[in-house]
């Protein structure tokens, strides 16, 4: 029988009963349920339905499993029938090749065996025993068929050899195997079906044989080579008892499932007693989950409200600086990363800028913190009223703030960030104190500097330390100032090998005095002898030595160089002091005295032939060790100069307290005094500042005799600039002190 029709009539009998019992129920009855006992809209009609919906799933569910299991048990029985074939084949296989491997098999009984020996070459294929047995060689093909011979007789899997050509008629293929070979020798590794003989059913199966080397002997004439498709090897199951096996286990599934089927019925039958209580409770509890509904909505109403407020007050918590108020960074990024959509897309301009405090430590270090708080979130306030609603103001963290502007030009940029640093410059009255701070910008253009946010960010951060670095207030980015691009890196590479093989020379710029006829001293000054660039100046390769780490090595070798030279020039009888920069990564340096003392030794030089220049700015960033290494060089007897000053703002109190002997006008001062009246006020306040505390005074940057005269009415004690002298190597300078100042020159200089 087939399974598709058990299947059929299964489902058939199950929806008959339950069109009986739809039909021929009391459903009043059966389902215990009383229009007076429950005051309910159509009960019956409700508890009918489910009853209903219950048993077409239940009987669904069950018919569907049952067609399942009938399919899966048909795929079984085809698959054993594979199976066993394949085991077969395997068999057949290993008998081959043993007969193969051996060059064929003698066997006594010739007359009963139908033998292929005449296609053997190269062996004997009679042969006779030292008992008198008369043997016969019997190939692999004529094996195979007494094997089956002897399958067919016991109703077992036949096995057989055949091919497309094959050397002996009784391995020619039948019509199955015929179309099974075109498809084997396609490329299908296996080929099955089911056919029909003799009212029966058969698997039938193939799966090529490869051609060895011992199969070349005898089937060379076909041209087989080794590996080579020699033909197939068919494989007959009698599908007669795995198909009884199937029928047994269909028979035992319909019944199962039939009685699940059945148990499952009774069983909703027995639960539509229960319904009629089930129905009165639910209308009770209807009634209260409805005033409870109502009360909880209530509840969910005024929950949900709450939760929203504490929502958008924790997602403004999230993208917003607790602190200031401002967006915070990820705030930023996600505006910036809109306003560049849009900037790319309407083809406008767009530019972010980073915002540094300057001396925000400070403030932090000598008010505390709140202080510093308070002046945060004043610096928040005062930036906001300069900036339009469209523009993005962000705190970074510390005393970082960063900026977006979209579609404004490179002109309005500045012009706004001038307005920024302005408001910034102006007190900041907090705690009872007035409080200068200002701040420094750097600022990078889309899509010129970067066509993404984190490289805008990058690179106006660059332009950022570079203004701050350089006392510029705002500087826009550039490659020039960027200490990653590739030029400066490479740069960077050959400063290394410059300085390791102490290829840097120096150039020395006088010092005269104004009033009196003493030589004069010289400052010692870098220069980089490059062999592509030609001479470089300090300006270009300073901030790569700090960078790099080489800032140390290569201040030493300047010290080493300048103090070998002011030896020379003692030794013939120029009795000259030489002046030497430090950085502040020198100040870092442990041993900085001691080397300083070991070259005056070196060199025979007493320490007041040497003065070291530190910069203001130095000072004031690390005023605890700047002074310790003043101190020790006092000790010493080596004079110390502030170098720069009037730019790094220090106190009055704190220069009192520096033990020095000299200060230096910064240049930017000197050159512009005859032009801007508040330059020559600072000019003449810090030469009287410093005669009042005893020190010496330096103008640097005097550039012709006007700037002489005026710095000489001021009382100003040395003059350098290009006005006496550009700085030029050891024996030009030499040459010129020569020239200018002949026999007075061997008068000793001032210690």
């Amino acid at each position: 029988m087939d399974e598709g029709c058990v299947h059929t009539k299964a489902t058939s009998a199950a929806l008959t009963f339950i069109y009986w019992l739809y039909n021929h129920t009391d459903n009043e009855r059966l389902y215990g349920l009383s229009l007076k006992n429950i005051k309910s809209p159509a009960p019956k009609s409700r508890t009918l339905r489910y009853i209903t919906f219950f048993t077409l799933f239940w009987t669904t569910l069950l018919a569907t499993s049952l067609a399942w299991n009938l399919y899966v048990t048909s795929q079984n029985t085809l698959e054993s029938a594979r199976i066993e074939a394949r085991s077969a084949y395997d068999e057949a296989i290993v008998y081959m090749s043993w007969n193969t491997e051996h060059g064929g098999v003698y066997v006594e009984d010739i007359e009963k065996a139908k033998v292929d020996g005449d296609i053997i070459t190269g062996v004997e294929k009679k042969i006779v025993t030292t008992t008198d047995k008369k043997l016969r060689l019997v190939n692999p093909a004529a094996m195979m068929r007494e094997v089956n011979t002897l399958s067919n007789n016991n109703q077992r899997t036949i096995t057989r050899l055949t091919s497309i050509n094959p050397l002996n008629s009784e391995n020619s293929p039948d019509a199955w195997e015929v179309g099974a070979l075109s498809v084997i020798t396609s490329g299908v590794t296996e080929y099955s079906s089911i056919e029909t003989a003799n009212g029966k059913d058969y698997m039938r199966f193939m799966k090529p044989v490869v051609a060895v080397k011992q199969c070349i002997s005898c089937h060379n004439s076909q041209g087989l080579k080794a590996g080579d498709i020699a033909g197939a090897l068919s494989a007959t199951v009698p599908m007669g008892p795995l198909t009884k096996a199937k029928f047994h286990s269909i028979f035992s599934m319909i019944l199962a499932h039939s009685t699940i089927w059945l148990a499952g019925l009774f069983g909703l039958h027995f639960m539509t007693g229960r319904l009629k209580k089930s129905e009165a409770r639910r209308l009770q509890a209807e009634l209260e989950l409805r005033r409870h509904t109502d009360k909880l909505e209530e509840m969910v109403r005024e929950r949900t409200t709450e939760l929203e407020h504490k929502s958008m007050a924790l997602e403004h918590q999230t993208l917003h600086d607790g602190l200031t108020g401002l967006p915070n960074r990820s705030l930023l990024i996600e505006r910036a990363l809109q306003s560049l959509q849009f900037a790319n897309r309407d083809e406008f301009p767009c530019s972010l800028l980073m915002l540094d405090l300057n001396r925000f430590k400070e403030v932090n270090d000598a008010l505390g913190h709140h202080v510093g708080d308070l002046l945060l979130q004043e610096v928040a306030r005062r930036l906001k009223t300069c900036l339009r609603a469209s523009d993005t103001l962000a705190r970074l963290g510390g005393d970082e703030f960063a900026i977006v502007l979209p579609k404004l030009g490179e002109e309005q940029v500045t012009v706004i960030t001038k307005i920024l640093l302005d408001v910034l410059n102006k007190p900041f009255e907090l705690a009872g104190k007035r409080l200068y701070i200002g701040g420094s910008i750097g600022i990078a253009f889309y899509p010129k500097h970067g066509d993404d946010t984190a490289q805008l960010m990058q690179r106006a951060d660059v332009a950022m330390y570079h203004a701050k670095r350089n006392r510029l207030g705002f500087s826009i980015y550039s490659q020039e100032i960027d200490s990653y691009t590739q030029e400066r890196l490479s740069l960077r590479d050959e400063l290394r090998h410059a300085v390791e093989k102490k290829e840097l020379i120096v150039y020395y710029q006088p010092k005269l005095e104004i009033h009196g006829d003493k030589a004069p001293a010289m400052e010692a000054l870098v220069r980089w002898p490059h062999p592509v660039h030609g001479i470089i100046g300090p300006d270009r390769f300073i901030p790569l030595a700090e960078e790099s780490g080489l800032i140390n090595p290569l201040t030493l070798h300047v010290l080493e160089l300048a103090t070998k030279q002011c030896a020379a020039w003692r030794r013939e009888g120029l009795n000259i002091n030489v002046s030497v920069n430090l950085s502040t990564h020198n100040l870092r340096e442990k041993e900085l005295a001691e080397r300083i003392a070991e070259n005056l030794r070196k060199n025979d030089l007493p320490p007041g032939s040497l003065v070291l220049e530190i910069t203001e700015s130095m000072l004031m960033e690390d005023p605890l060790r700047g002074i310790k290494l003043l101190k020790d060089l006092q000790d010493m007897g080596v004079e110390s100069s502030i170098d720069d000053f009037g730019t790094g703002y220090s106190s009055l109190s704190y220069l009192r307290q520096l033990p020095v002997e000299e200060i230096k006008i910064d240049r930017s001062f000197v050159m512009n005094m005859r032009k801007n009246q508040s330059d020559e006020v600072i000019v003449r306040a810090i030469i009287d500042l410093a005669h009042n505390l005893g020190l010496r005074v330096v103008a640097e940057g005097a550039e012709s005799q006007e700037d002489w005269d005026m710095l000489a009415r001021f009382d100003c004690d040395i003059v350098q600039g290009y006005f006496i002298s550009r700085p030029l190597p050891a024996e030009e300078i030499t040459v010129w002190l020569r020239k200018t100042f002949g026999v007075k020159i061997n008068q000793p200089a001032s210690s």
